[in-house]
């Protein structure tokens, strides 16, 4: 923190995520097992799975460095 006049601050901060570069999810496609479909002739019937299902979307980039500055008055 460094002081600026009799009441002005400015705050100085820096973040750094994911330093070992491990594989930490994000995000994850919605559970949807799949379809299934129903016809007259119940032989007929059948399910079509979701390729998708709760599959791994996104993960977090390696190494992030964040800084920011912030002003108070």
């Amino acid at each position: 923190m460094i002081k600026v006049g009799d009441t002005g601050r400015i705050y100085i901060m820096a973040d750094l995520f994911n330093v070992l570069n491990s594989a930490i999810e994000n995000r994850r496609y919605q559970k949807d097992h799949g379809d299934y479909y129903v016809y007259p002739d119940a032989s007929m019937n059948v399910f079509v799975p979701n390729p998708n299902d709760y599959a791994l979307n996104e993960i977090l980039n390696p190494r992030v460095l964040r800084l920011g500055v912030r002003f108070q008055f």
